[in-house]
């Protein structure tokens, strides 16, 4: 294949492509038109849908039918729609049901370490020595620390700015603690996006625990 043929087959290619384009945005925007029976005429009366159309034609000889079938107590009206679309240029419709419908922001933690035995080193974590049970592997003896710490981020979904939602991070705390908070966190729903303190007391005031930070 020669140059001149790969010319011929990428203009063959976006033909195609502008062909599928402009028959997207033709049924995007295309019109349809709503047959409508009101009886007597009068909106504020029954009312009913009897059928939607692509051809005002057809949506007015379906529309006579139906009147005549109902005796003449009924008469019809054809509305015009576009598919796909709606009346609210200026998104101000839009703009309005979000600020009125109800929000919901839901949270949970994610456990991120220390996983280091250094981390406790260098803090002074109290300790006593063990030994290995030598089944698999040799003895050996190894620090079992006395106090467990966890840090990590509270991951937020919901309806937050971002699709993929919103974090916190948090400081290392007791594992004790963590857990309850975590527990604590699983069961809370707000209607707008809680701050990170706001959290902190609330846990606070629902439990009674006093959360123990790690001294970084």
């Amino acid at each position: 294949m020669d140059k001149f043929d790969v010319m011929d087959v990428n203009l063959k290619q976006r033909e195609e492509i502008d062909f599928l384009k402009s028959r997207i945005e033709m049924l995007q925007s295309q019109v349809l038109y709503v047959v409508e029976m009101l009886r007597w005429g009068d909106r504020e009366k029954h009312s009913y849908v009897i059928g939607v159309f692509s051809n005002e034609w057809q949506a007015k000889q379906c529309g006579e039918i139906e009147k005549s079938w109902r005796g003449g107590k009924y008469e019809y009206e054809v509305k015009t729609i576009a598919l796909n679309d709606w009346d609210d240029e200026d998104d101000e419709k839009y703009e309005n049901h979000e600020q009125c419908r109800p929000r919901s922001f839901t949270y949970s933690t994610n456990w991120m370490g220390p996983v280091a035995t250094s981390w406790y080193e260098v803090r002074d974590i109290p300790f006593v020595m063990k030994e290995t049970s030598g089944k698999h592997l040799p003895k050996f003896e190894y620090k079992d620390y006395l106090e467990s710490y966890s840090c990590g981020r509270i991951d937020i979904r919901g309806d937050t700015e971002s699709p993929w939602g919103e974090e916190y991070g948090v400081a290392p705390m007791r594992t004790e603690d963590w857990n309850e908070f975590s527990e604590w966190l699983d069961t809370l729903d707000t209607t707008y996006l809680c701050p990170y303190e706001e959290l902190l007391d609330g846990f606070k005031n629902d439990t009674g625990i006093e959360i123990r930070w790690a001294e970084l």
